[in-house]
């Protein structure tokens, strides 16, 4: 069985795209400043790793904006990154793509601004809950890329994700529960009878 990386996305905050974020990390710049998207004087760390200057609307829709939480949207920009460098996925049927994704907490800035309007009495905006999901990033990655294959997420990883091609006809990987494991899934199906054809994977980093 072989494993290989064909496309790789960042977005943090160091840089936005492998070029731009490699040169950060070898010239050894941080990415730690001051907390400046939201007011931090009240609190005991005024610090953190800020992705700043990020527009979503460079590649949503104001209303696909206003359905996604910030999570989402990064995530969906990365995976963009990753698939441009990765070259196109045509030649594999949609059904053997899938999306394999690590999510510390979802859509956690959604949540904590709905439950301040609860505590407001305020009305809840319709899309709380699709925003919230910790699936919601893999479903839109899915939907727009075609990727018609297994989806996972998996709820204890915040430092990584990772799409792969993904064969669905490998049950028995899903009934031993390896399907479960983002890392180690491609390594844990049988090989394909017949092929030496790589399992593609394509690694989609963010912070």
């Amino acid at each position: 069985m072989r494993v290989v990386v064909t496309g790789m996305g960042i977005v943090s905050p160091i840089g936005t795209g492998i070029d731009q974020f490699w040169n950060a990390a070898v010239e050894g710049r941080s990415g730690i400043n001051r907390i400046e998207c939201f007011d931090a004087s009240g609190q005991h760390s005024q610090i953190a790793g800020e992705i700043s200057r990020f527009n979503p609307t460079s590649f949503l829709s104001i209303k696909q904006v206003e359905q996604t939480d910030r999570f989402t949207q990064l995530a969906l920009y990365a995976a963009n990154l990753a698939l441009e460098d990765a070259g196109a996925l045509e030649a594999y049927a949609p059904r053997r793509r899938a999306v394999s994704l690590g999510s510390g907490m979802g859509g956690f800035s959604t949540f904590e601004s709905s439950a301040a309007r609860k505590l407001q009495n305020k009305s809840m905006p319709p899309f709380i809950v699709p925003r919230i999901m910790a699936n919601s990033a893999a479903a839109w990655i899915a939907t727009k890329h075609r990727l018609k294959g297994a989806h996972l997420t998996r709820l204890h990883c915040h430092h990584h994700d990772v799409a792969y091609r993904h064969d669905p006809s490998d049950h028995q990987s899903r009934r031993s529960g390896s399907g479960l494991r983002p890392r180690l899934y491609a390594q844990s199906r049988a090989p394909e009878k017949n092929t030496n054809r790589p399992m593609q994977c394509i690694w989609v980093w963010r912070q």
